[in-house]
């Protein structure tokens, strides 16, 4: 009777790797060969394309696909009986991940799930690793979903890196790389709402802002940007920019942000604002920037002997300056005759020839101090 030798009765293969499910079959007369695959008769006449069947009996499939995973059954007959062998294929497919966004750019605090969506026969495990690192199924702020995604519950700048999604199965691996970039909006640093500034003296506008990416800075003042051609970033560390260049005058950005104000004059007092921006927000920082100023007056005055005289000291500031007069040099100290008016001016009740000298008035508050002088002559 025939019979059919022996060998492996289940087979694993990777897809479109040929194969050959052995039945070699003997026997005497020689026997008559058929394959079953889950029972059906396999026509392998009619599927040239897919199947070939060897003079030993048995089957080579050409390109083995998913859809040939099955129970193949080999019978041999002849008139002297027949004989059965059955074989288990199992077709697997390496893994694959679908194309899908490698850049995600979000910004702080906002929720993030990072895809990978693999298929494989049988379908593959996933696991993650930032930064070359595995991460855990579960870490700080984040989760690796059942579905293979890492979901972030409210992305930090801690959250920010290189991720690798490795797929892999018994047939292979395949990996994929995701970038994270995490931005975050500006914030502007506590900062003074005024400042005064004596005319005629250098001046500092701070404006520190952080912010990932770096924000750059513009600044306005009353609504009208105070710088044309362009912003400055913080994070430049060489550069500084002038604008509204006048001779011995000058508006400056600095590294940090800061306006600098070279020498101040009447019309740089208004409300100035600080804008930060970057790609996640702007923020907004408002300063008011007093010029304090002493009142041009005469230079000289000449008074006759016993007569009032009233030596203007006019300034304006904020905080309100006090007012100091000095005599060739001396503080004056006030008395009967001589005596200093809510206007700042010094008043004399009847001049004196000892009266006569240089007077010097001097304002100042927190933002310094400004000094005119007059000559009087009494005669």
């Amino acid at each position: 009777p025939p019979s059919i030798a022996l060998g492996p009765t289940n087979i694993t293969v990777t897809v479109n790797v040929q194969t050959t499910l052995a039945c070699e079959a003997t026997g005497i007369p020689k026997p008559s060969i058929n394959w079953k695959k889950n029972g059906h008769l396999l026509n392998v006449d009619q599927n040239q394309n897919s199947y070939r069947l060897l003079s030993s009996g048995s089957l080579i499939i050409i390109s083995p696909s998913v859809d040939d995973t099955a129970t193949y059954e080999c019978t041999v007959t002849s008139d002297a009986g027949e004989d059965k062998r059955t074989v288990d294929l199992t077709v697997q497919v390496p893994p694959s991940i679908a194309d899908e966004p490698t850049d995600f750019l979000v910004t702080t605090h906002a929720p993030t799930v990072i895809t990978c969506t693999a298929s494989g026969v049988p379908f593959p495990s996933i696991h993650w690793a930032k930064n070359g690192i595995r991460l855990l199924p579960r870490g700080e702020g984040y989760r690796i979903l059942s579905s293979g995604a890492i979901e972030i519950f409210a992305t930090q700048l801690s959250h920010a890196g290189r991720y690798t999604c490795v797929a892999r199965n018994a047939a292979g691996s395949a990996h994929r790389h995701v970038s994270l970039y995490v931005q975050e909006p500006p914030v502007i640093q506590p900062q003074p709402s005024e400042l005064a500034v004596i005319l005629n003296n250098p001046i500092l506008l701070p404006c520190e802002a952080t912010g990932t990416p770096s924000p750059f800075i513009t600044w306005q003042k009353e609504g009208i940007n105070v710088i044309t051609s362009g912003t400055v970033s913080i994070k430049k560390i060489m550069a500084i920019q002038y604008y509204n260049s006048e001779v011995g005058r000058s508006h400056a950005v600095l590294p940090r942000g800061g306006l600098q104000i070279s020498r101040a004059v009447r019309e740089d007092a208004g409300t100035y604002m600080c804008v930060a921006q970057n790609p996640a927000g702007t923020a907004l920082g408002k300063i008011k920037l007093n010029v304090q100023v002493i009142s041009p007056h005469p230079k000289e005055y000449i008074i006759a002997v016993d007569k009032p005289i009233m030596l203007p000291c006019e300034a304006d500031g904020l905080p309100p300056p006090d007012i100091t007069w000095h005599k060739d040099g001396h503080v004056i100290m006030e008395s009967i005759r001589q005596h200093i008016l809510s206007s700042g001016a010094l008043q004399i009740a009847f001049a004196q020839p000892g009266d006569a000298g240089q007077y010097t008035c001097t304002a100042a508050n927190v933002a310094g101090s400004s000094s005119t002088s007059t000559k009087l002559t009494v005669h």
